[in-house]
């Protein structure tokens, strides 16, 4: 059996895309190295996948030297129930915002912007996960992974402060390791 046909729950996915994430992973996860992008913060998203969070979009902040683009720290990811009220919890009283999609969303949700003025048009956050999502798990993975996707719940978080990078991804790995208990 492979590593891929392993793949059956959202704890499996964890497993396997932290991995990937330390560079030890699956090629329908990456294709080897660790993008630039995502290099300085791999190691918390492959900590956040250990948790429950099962990260599946992400960007660090940025702001460019010229001071004409701006990034806002966003993360995208699948989780049960509990682990999307531990992460809304951490969001209270800070200037992160979470969007939580509860399984079976399949719908536009609030568009926010995450990027600009690149690309065009500027990266968004809001998009409940649709099923389409989930049967690429499945065709890759397992049936039961996409049966897992398709019950899991959809959570994005950012930072509303364009340029910050050094909030979310502490708030997050602190709330997903005991430090917030569910809100919902």
């Amino acid at each position: 059996m492979t590593q891929e046909e392993n793949v059956r729950s959202l704890a499996d996915l964890g497993r396997v895309t932290a991995a990937a994430l330390r560079g030890q992973g699956s090629p329908y996860l990456t294709t080897g190295d660790i993008d630039s992008e995502t290099a300085p913060i791999a190691e918390a998203l492959a900590r956040m996948c250990e948790r429950g969070y099962v990260t599946t979009c992400s960007q660090p902040a940025y702001s460019s030297p010229d001071g004409m683009g701006h990034g806002r720290a966003f993360v995208t990811g699948l989780c049960n129930e509990e682990v999307a009220c531990v992460i809304q919890a951490a969001t209270v009283g800070t200037d992160l915002v979470a969007i939580l999609h509860p399984p079976g969303a399949e719908h536009w949700a609030t568009v926010l912007v995450g990027t600009m003025p690149e690309p065009d048009p500027p990266l968004s956050l809001g998009r409940a996960c649709a099923d389409e999502d989930a049967d690429s798990y499945g065709e890759y993975f397992s049936e039961e992974l996409a049966e897992a996707v398709r019950e899991a719940w959809m959570v994005e978080v950012f930072d509303a402060h364009w340029g910050r990078d050094d909030l979310l991804w502490s708030s997050l790995l602190r709330a997903l390791t005991g430090g917030h208990d569910a809100a919902c």
